[in-house]
Parts: C-alpha cells; sequence; structure tokens
C-alpha cells in the first residue's frame, strides 16, 4: 500500500510523457521555423546586397562608358561649330586692318601715275600762263619759259624712271597680292556679319554640348540598365536551377537511400551504379536547367549586347545634329534681336536661356497646341534602314555584308534578287528588337520626360554656376556686387560660354556627367527599370 502511494500510475506517466513529448516537438517546431526564417531572412540580404552591388557597378560602367563616348561627341561638336575659327577670322580681319597705312592710295602705282598727273597738269599749266604773258614779255620771254618747263618735266620723267626700275618689280607683285587680298575681302563677309556668326554660333554650341551631354547621359543609363536588369535576373534564374539541383540531390541522397541502394542491401549492390547515374543525370538536368532558362527570354548574347550598345552612334554622329539645328532656330529667334553692346545680367540671360528652352523642348501639333517633344528620333534609329546603317558605322557587319567586304570577287559577280527580307540580321534577333521597342517605349514615358526635364534644369544650373565664377565676378568691381546685379557685355560673355562648351566636352572628370549621374531621379528611374521583371514572374 505504502509503495503503490509512491510508485506513480500508468495515467500519470502518460500525461508527463506526453507533456514533454509535446514540449519537445513544439521546441523542435519553433526551432525549425526560426531556422527556416533566418534562412530566409539570409537569402533577402544576399539578394538586397547583389541587387546594391549590381546598382552601384551599373551607375560606375556608366559613367565610364559616357567619358569613353565623349571624346566622339566633342570632336563631332567642336568640328561643325568651330567658333575658334571665326574667332581667329575676325582677329586677323582687326589686326590687317590696323597694319595698313592711312594713305588714301593703296599702291605706289597709283603714286606713280599721281606724279605723272601732276606733272602733265604742271605742263598744261606752263602753256596757259605762257600765252597768258605773249602779249606783254615778247619772244625771249615765250622761249624762257618754254626751256624752263622742259627742265621740270625731265626730272619728273627721271623720277618716274627710277621708280620703274629693278626695286620696283619686287613693289609690284605686293602691290598686285595686296590688291587681291582687298578684293578678296571685299568680297567676303564684313566685320558685323563675323561678330553675328561669333554670337550665335557661341550660344548654338554651348546649348547643343548641354543638350547633347544631357541624351547621352540618359541613354546610356537607360542602355546599360536594361542590360544590368538582364544579367541580373539570368543570375537569378540560375541561382533558383542550383538550389532546386540541391534540394534535388538533398532528396534522392538521403539516409535511408544510403543504407538501402548506397550499400547494396536492396538489390545485389548496385546502389554505387544507382548513385552514379543520378549524380550523371542531375548534371544533365543542369545543363537542361540552363537551356530552360534561356527559353525565358532573358538571356542576352554577346552579339546582341554590341548591337543594342552600337545604337549610340546615332545621338553621336547624326541626333546631336538635329539637337543643333533645333537650338540654333531658338537661338535665332530668341538672340537676333540682342545687341553685342547690350548689357546682360546673370537674370536676364537666364530668361533668354529659358526662352531658347521653350523653343527647342516644345513643339507646335498641327491643332496649334503646343507639346513637350520627347527627342525620340535624336536618340535612336526609328526604321530597319538607319538601324542598319548605324550597325555598319558602328562596326558590325552583318554575315552578308562581312562576306562581301572580305571576298573581292564576288563584287563583280551579278547581284541576286532582292530578299523580302533584307535585313536577317535585325529581323531575325528578337532580343534585340525587344530591346530596342522598351527603350523606345521608356523615352516616350512621362517618368523620362520628368528625368530628362530635371536633368537639363540642372545642366543649366551648372553653366550659369560657372558664369558666376568666371564671367560674371570679373567684370563688376568689389564695391557695386551688394548693391546691383552684375552686368556684362553680350560680347564679353561669349569667351566664358566658348570655354565652358569646350571643357564640359573635354574635361577630365567631367562635372556635368558627375553631377547628372548623381540626380535624385536618374538612379529612381533605373529602379522604376529594374522592378519590371517581376511582371514576367507573376
Amino acid at each position: 500500500m505504502v509503495l503503490s502511494y509512491f510508485i506513480p500510475s500508468r495515467k500519470t506517466v502518460t500525461k508527463t510523457a506526453g507533456f514533454f513529448g509535446g514540449v519537445y516537438l513544439t521546441h523542435a517546431y519553433i526551432q525549425q521555423r526560426l531556422e527556416e526564417v533566418k534562412q530566409k531572412l539570409e537569402v533577402e540580404n544576399n539578394a538586397q546586397d547583389n541587387l546594391k552591388r549590381r546598382f552601384r557597378q551599373t551607375h560606375e560602367t556608366t559613367s565610364y562608358t559616357i567619358l569613353a563616348l565623349l571624346p566622339t561627341l566633342s570632336s563631332q561638336v567642336l568640328g561643325e561649330m568651330n567658333v575658334e575659327e571665326v574667332t581667329k577670322e575676325l582677329k586677323s580681319r582687326s589686326s590687317r586692318k590696323a597694319v595698313q597705312p592711312p594713305i588714301p592710295s593703296t599702291s605706289i602705282s597709283s603714286s606713280i601715275e599721281v606724279v605723272q598727273d601732276q606733272g602733265a597738269s604742271v605742263m598744261s599749266l606752263g602753256v596757259q600762263s605762257i600765252a597768258d604773258s605773249t602779249s606783254g614779255s615778247g619772244f625771249l620771254g615765250v622761249s624762257a619759259s618754254l626751256d624752263s618747263l622742259r627742265s621740270e618735266q625731265e626730272s619728273l620723267s627721271g623720277s618716274a624712271s627710277v621708280a620703274s626700275g629693278p626695286e620696283a618689280s619686287g613693289l609690284s607683285d605686293s602691290i598686285v597680292s595686296h590688291i587681291s587680298a582687298s578684293s578678296s575681302s571685299s568680297d567676303s563677309r564684313t566685320k558685323a556679319e563675323l561678330w553675328n556668326e561669333v554670337k550665335m554660333l557661341t550660344l548654338t554650341r554651348t546649348l547643343t554640348t548641354l543638350y547633347s551631354i544631357t541624351l547621352l547621359c540618359l541613354l546610356t543609363t537607360l542602355q546599360l540598365t536594361l542590360l544590368a536588369r538582364s544579367k541580373y535576373v539570368q543570375s537569378v534564374i540560375d541561382e533558383e536551377e542550383q538550389e532546386r539541383l540541391r534540394e534535388n540531390i538533398e532528396a534522392q541522397l538521403t539516409l535511408s537511400n544510403m543504407l538501402f541502394q548506397g550499400l547494396g542491401l536492396g538489390g545485389g549492390g548496385g546502389g554505387f551504379e544507382a548513385m552514379e547515374k543520378l549524380i550523371n543525370g542531375l548534371e544533365a538536368g543542369e545543363v537542361e536547367g540552363e537551356e530552360e532558362g534561356c527559353s525565358v527570354d532573358e538571356y542576352i548574347s554577346e552579339a546582341t549586347e554590341n548591337k543594342y550598345l552600337t545604337m549610340s552612334w546615332w545621338l553621336l554622329h547624326v541626333g546631336w545634329k538635329d539637337v543643333g539645328e533645333r537650338v540654333r532656330r531658338g537661338v535665332d529667334e530668341v538672340f537676333e534681336g540682342v545687341s553685342l553692346k547690350t548689357k546682360l545680367s546673370a537674370m536676364d540671360l537666364h530668361r533668354l536661356v529659358g526662352d531658347v528652352r521653350r523653343r527647342v523642348e516644345h513643339e507646335v501639333t498641327f491643332e496649334g497646341n503646343e507639346r513637350r517633344t520627347n527627342f525620340l528620333s535624336s536618340l535612336l534609329p526609328s526604321t530597319p534602314e538607319t538601324i542598319h546603317h548605324t550597325l555598319v558605322q558602328g562596326g558590325f557587319l552583318p554575315s552578308s555584308v562581312a562576306a562581301y567586304h572580305l571576298n573581292p570577287d564576288t563584287r563583280d559577280q551579278p547581284s541576286s534578287p532582292p530578299s523580302s527580307n533584307p535585313y536577317p540580321h535585325i529581323s531575325n534577333d528578337p532580343k534585340f528588337l525587344s530591346l530596342i521597342d522598351e527603350t523606345q517605349s521608356v523615352i516616350q514615358s512621362p517618368d523620362f520626360a520628368r528625368v530628362l526635364e530635371v536633368c537639363l534644369d540642372q545642366s543649366v544650373d551648372v553653366l550659369f554656376q560657372g558664369l558666376m565664377k568666371n564671367v560674371f565676378v570679373e567684370s563688376a568691381p568689389p564695391e557695386t556686387l551688394n548693391e546691383e546685379p552684375v552686368r556684362v557685355r553680350l560680347a564679353g560673355l561669349l569667351p566664358g560660354l566658348s570655354r565652358w562648351s569646350r571643357l564640359a566636352l573635354d574635361g577630365l572628370p567631367n562635372e556635368l556627367v558627375d553631377i547628372l549621374l548623381s540626380v535624385h531621379e536618374v538612379p529612381c528611374l533605373s529602379a522604376i527599370l529594374f522592378g519590371k521583371f517581376e511582371e514576367q514572374f507573376r
């Protein structure tokens, strides 16, 4: 009876075992869930770090790519809008005018003719005086007067003959060259026309540089962002495939399989052969998984990537000229009535530049409405012909064109009939066409219009910061800085604008490019493009 009191009953043992068993299972379940949450957090953190790293890498690659493309744009802009050449011609015209003697005659030959004319006039005057004096002085006076006139004429002719000697031959050559130069300069532009051309060309080149660099930064950002997104998605697909293969290996290589199949307990020692077959099958499945990942249409080949990046040739050689023509028309309309002697403050110049920007960035429709332009035709070619031209000029040769250039014997052969698909290297590359279409749709979107507007505002601010630092301050006495805004003649602003445009194109490190890439809206646009791949996997 006493022992039965101390010995627990079966019911108590069952409850106790059930309680501790439940505690153990709950602890194991909680620990498993916590481990899963921990692994999930690690995966998310790794994914975020990978995304941030790709963002930084894309930003650095974009900066390096733009700096590599700027010399090409610089040679195009500075060569077509050569302000320095017109300025040199204007300086040479001014210096040539200062060197000219103030005498009205243009050559020594004209002086000789004057001497001869004077001699003839003296002879005629002498004859007239003789005729007047014949009535009063008689024949002796007439003969004396004639002798004096003859001696004077001989002295005049002698001086003329000395001037026509061997020394006059070299002078005559210089006279002819001077006359030809003066005649050609009279046919060329006047000094006022040269000053007006310097004004228009300097303002046009400055604003064209501003627009071209801004558009180049945004286009390069779009291109490299789309390519980086494709590589990121492909890396995620590969990582998911590797995870799936790892789970398959863990599912197949369990402890029971190791005991019954791996040791041959399940059928005559064939377990190791089954394991080898499994590993070979998993290796084959990995290759199939990669091919299946490519079928998602996220993998971009190197040739497609090179073709897509070659599209920047259009902006560097063709598109900037379209932008420059728009800027030139706007500058002509706004600055035509502004004299070079007009004194402008920074606010006045900013207002005039804003008027030019409104004419460049807006266009009038057929209905008479004003809408904002997106510069699509300046950024990318729009037709298969222009795309083919861009690829060929950018260094990409299709197989047919390359065979034509590499085999000169085929040039004399009769040409084959035109094919229904003249550009197979374009139409047969759907990934390339999809990149072009997506880039065009982004350029036409309101997000891109907003980013372009903010970047242009920032570029104008960089321009005026340079002018305030180097132009407006130098031309004002220190005591007047706090009283009224500094005003500089428009002619005095032109050298500063010319230097700024050259520095913006050739400067290293490039302040304008760094500021444009650091604008908050630019990485926001990249983030929007990066996030668009989620729609394909929902």
